[in-house]
């Protein structure tokens, strides 16, 4: 959805009050120097790769800062969902931010224009427009900021800049065509903005939502659990996970064997996940010969990677038996939507308690009592 509501944002873009008007402008450019239609998509395509080139730049940059505040992930989605419902607010009018609606322009005469120098006009483009676009395109690097990853701001950029790229290739193709479909933008110029700047404010809510509820989830009261009776059982999922070996295993390979399991999410960027691992620890040397750990790490090869699990549990000294859910198997066979979270798994299969939260010796024992 995130990335779909990106895309979209990349087409409102294009339309805004600030590129659209300017399209003759850039559609001339593009034929400069190239009368036939190949020579405008070449330069269309030219242009949309620079400022792509830079875009994509920017996004990197904010999921890496995104990455490095990966411990406070909450405050990241709730300050920089502020920020963009403030400029959702600016875009619709309903409040002016004075650098966000501020352009300088330059002259220059182009000539012969090739797909290298088209090119160089787009990362023009993308910085000199920056502030015309910059609701937009703020909203979409403070989404990539706070996903938290370097991958994901690039992704994120990459489908923007699509959104607003294609429209740019689409019109230096068709502009006699679609004359008339601007015509009409341009006349309901203020709905459109009011539409857009709610659409801003919209996805600025839902990040809030979204980390509150989350953190709800992390927050969770260290008493709270799910038992399951014993006529209610439920056979705990199977699914494949690689130890630290890259060996495939299953849960049904320890309880085939008449083990119990106590099987546990967590992610080396998750504070609660890190606050509870002394505790399984202790448990885990006193217990470990009779009950089968499984320390199963959620690795989406981003935020998560096997050798960052690997380098954290050593950097620990924790000895408690470390699987790695590459595929994400485990996540998706538990519905797994915040960490940690702890199954207890009987010696049958059988599932007789779920924790969700961090929880303490305590009721670690409890669990493998049950």
């Amino acid at each position: 959805m995130q990335y779909l509501l990106l895309f979209l944002e990349g087409i409102i873009t294009f339309i805004s009050p600030c590129l659209l008007p300017m399209l003759p402008v850039y559609v001339s450019f593009f034929a400069a120097g190239r009368a036939d239609r190949r020579g405008s998509l070449l330069n269309s395509v030219g242009f949309v790769c620079g400022f792509t080139i830079v875009f994509v730049l920017m996004g990197a940059f904010a999921g890496t800062i995104g990455r490095l505040l990966t411990d406070h992930t909450a405050a990241v989605n709730v300050v920089t969902g502020l920020i963009v419902i403030l400029l959702g607010l600016n875009f619709t009018g309903f409040i002016r931010i004075g650098f966000l609606n501020r352009t300088i322009g330059k002259t220059a005469n182009v000539e012969n224009l090739n797909l290298f120098r088209s090119i160089i006009f787009g990362v023009v483009f993308s910085i000199g427009w920056t502030p015309c676009v910059g609701a937009f395109l703020g909203s979409a690097l403070m989404m990539a900021a706070g996903q938290g990853g370097t991958v994901k701001g690039i992704l994120m950029l990459l489908v923007y800049s699509i959104g607003l790229g294609i429209p740019f290739v689409v019109s230096a193709l068709l502009i006699d065509r679609i004359k008339g479909a601007f015509d009409f933008i341009k006349r309901n110029y203020k709905i459109i903005n009011i539409a857009s700047g709610l659409l801003l404010v919209a996805i600025g809510v839902s990040m809030i939502v979204f980390a509150l509820y989350s953190g709800a989830d992390k927050q969770i009261n260290l008493d709270s659990s799910t038992s399951v009776s014993d006529e209610n059982r439920q056979k705990a999922p199977d699914f494949a996970m690689t130890d630290s070996d890259g060996k495939s295993v299953k849960i049904s390979d320890f309880t085939d064997n008449g083990r119990s399991v106590v099987l546990n999410f967590w992610a080396s960027w998750c504070p609660p996940c890190k606050k509870e691992m002394p505790d399984f620890e202790k448990v885990y040397r006193e217990l470990g010969d009779d009950v089968q750990f499984i320390m199963l790490c959620l690795t989406d090869g981003t935020r998560e990677t096997k050798e960052s699990g690997e380098r954290f549990i050593e950097s620990q000294g924790y000895t408690f038996p470390v699987f790695f859910d590459t595929n994400q198997n485990g996540a998706s066979a538990y519905a797994i939507r915040s960490i940690p979270v702890t199954v207890f798994i009987d010696k049958d299969g059988y599932i007789t308690n779920k924790r969700v939260g961090a929880i303490n010796e305590r009721i670690l024992r409890e669990g493998i009592d049950s």
